[in-house]
């Protein structure tokens, strides 16, 4: 709690590319995380829309004057904003060109690959969080949604790895000053098969997963334990489907683990 979401090295790293554009109405910056857009997040969204991007950006309400939400619309960038204090549901309707998924099977570190036939996600997601004691705080995400191909060889179809639906809770007790316990549960929802694009093998099936974290700290120093996968579930998140010989690789996740991990901010 209170520590600035950063991006994974895996991503910050990379630079963008002449993808083609999208048409989304998706809530970009969700109430998961407590900060505005960033000014950098800011910055190239103005710059694309000087460039000639069409850009729509939906807004929370209860953020009108929020100083990146302001310089957007200083810049001509067309907002729209739900109702004040509405914190229950949003929905998502997404029409994608080249749908971009990560396939772990190329090569020796994987890589993306693009979806050549348009594909249409529908769907609602609930993501609300309450207070409800001074130490004691809940966040509740949930959605459920449709992927499918819009037109071409596999219309219709289920889009590969999409859940149906999935579900978060996590619980947040600030015990001590110092001490502080998060305890969360994930549901993900069953989906098809990486290069299942006809359909015709089973789907992955659902799962459910909980962890426990202790946090740790002393002035500028901290320290994290915590155990995962506390049901010690055998549980698979990725498997791919081969249509040449027919057969299936799953990837399991790893069944109930301990990390910890020491360290200091500056």
């Amino acid at each position: 709690m209170g520590e600035r979401p950063t991006a994974r090295i895996q991503v910050a790293s990379e630079s963008g590319y002449h993808s083609p554009q999208l048409d989304v109405a998706v809530r970009l910056n969700t109430n998961e995380s407590p900060f505005p857009p960033p000014p950098g997040f800011v910055e190239a969204v103005v710059e694309a829309h000087k460039r000639g991007v069409q850009i729509r950006f939906a807004g929370d309400g209860d953020e009108l004057h929020d100083e990146g939400y302001v310089e957007l619309e200083n810049n001509g960038v067309t907002l729209k904003y739900r109702k004040p204090y509405d914190r229950i549901m949003h929905n998502k309707f997404i029409v994608i060109d080249n749908e971009i998924v990560f396939d772990p099977t190329v090569g020796a570190f994987g890589s993306n690959r693009n979806l050549e036939d348009r594909t249409v996600h529908k769907g609602v997601s609930i993501n609300s969080r309450w207070r409800l004691d001074k130490d004691l705080m809940l966040t509740i995400n949930a959605s459920a949604q449709q992927a499918r191909f819009d037109g071409g060889p596999f219309d219709r179809n289920d889009v590969p790895l999409v859940p149906e639906q999935t579900m978060q809770l996590i619980a947040d007790w600030q015990a001590l000053s110092w001490l502080s316990t998060q305890i969360s549960h994930r549901y993900v929802g069953d989906r098809r098969f990486d290069g299942d694009l006809d359909n015709r093998f089973r789907k992955l099936d659902h799962y459910r997963t909980t962890d426990l974290q202790l946090t740790a700290r002393y002035r500028a120093m901290y320290l994290k334990a915590g155990v995962y996968n506390l049901e010690d579930h055998q549980v698979v998140d990725y498997g791919n489907f081969s249509n040449t010989t027919s057969t299936a690789t799953l990837y399991p996740l790893p069944e109930r683990h301990y990390r910890a991990a020491f360290g200091v901010e500056f």
